[in-house]
């Protein structure tokens, strides 16, 4: 299935990681139903920038894949969730919905809600492929950062290219800094906000979104 969130002109919701501030849609399943939530996966988001305030999410309609496990498959389900997300303009409001569905073990999916389901992950972020990847993730040799080597698609230009970067602690790190570019290739800066004489990263991963024109990529790297 999908969560599907239509935000009205000027209103914005948020990514799995918000960003500086905001909320992440969450969805919570009752227990002892014989289906449990295994996951909720996010499209690539806009990029909203502020000043120092830089957010992740969506301003227009968007549909989150939700995938649900039964611990005893065929036998009868009942889905009761509870639905939270954030919604900003110049003001940020809480919105929670209830959801209350029986599943039966003959019910089959009809055409047009398995293409719904199809066509909303066909727009989640691809894995590292030949022509675009993520090659390498460095420590700087002072301070918090890393230095991230990419390859990107063949006629994106660097300039536009844009990253999000989250941290061991789940958190996003600042805007990236570019170092290099030749080609399809870019080399960028990113640490955590703020950071210049924080503990090196050298072992630890990093999840990191690369954003390049029409394409979205999500990985995670570990740091050398």
């Amino acid at each position: 299935g999908f969560l599907e969130i239509a935000p009205e002109d000027g209103w914005h919701t948020y990514w799995k990681v918000p960003g500086s501030g905001g909320i992440a849609p969450q969805v919570t399943l009752k227990d002892g139903n014989n289906i449990r939530l295994e996951r909720l996966d996010f499209p690539a988001p806009r990029v909203f920038e502020d000043g120092a305030i830089r957010d992740f999410g969506y301003d227009t309609r968007v549909m989150l894949p939700i995938t649900l496990k039964q611990d005893r498959p065929g036998a009868p389900s009942r889905i009761d969730a509870s639905i939270f997300i954030g919604l900003c303009a110049d003001v940020c409001v809480p919105f929670q919905a209830e959801l209350s569905l029986t599943v039966s073990p003959d019910e089959k999916p009809k055409p047009a809600e398995v293409a719904l389901v199809n066509a909303a992950k066909a727009l989640l972020p691809e894995a590292p492929s030949a022509d675009f990847a993520v090659d390498a993730a460095r420590a700087t040799d002072e301070g918090g950062g890393a230095l991230l080597s990419l390859r990107l698609p063949a006629g994106t230009d660097p300039a536009a290219a844009d990253l999000v970067i989250i941290g061991p602690d789940g958190k996003a790190f600042g805007k990236p800094k570019r170092i290099a570019a030749e080609g399809s290739s870019l080399i960028v800066e990113a640490g955590p906000p703020g950071s210049t004489t924080g503990g090196s990263l050298a072992g630890k991963t990093l999840d990191v979104l690369v954003l390049a024109g029409s394409r979205a990529l999500e990985t995670t790297v570990t740091v050398q």
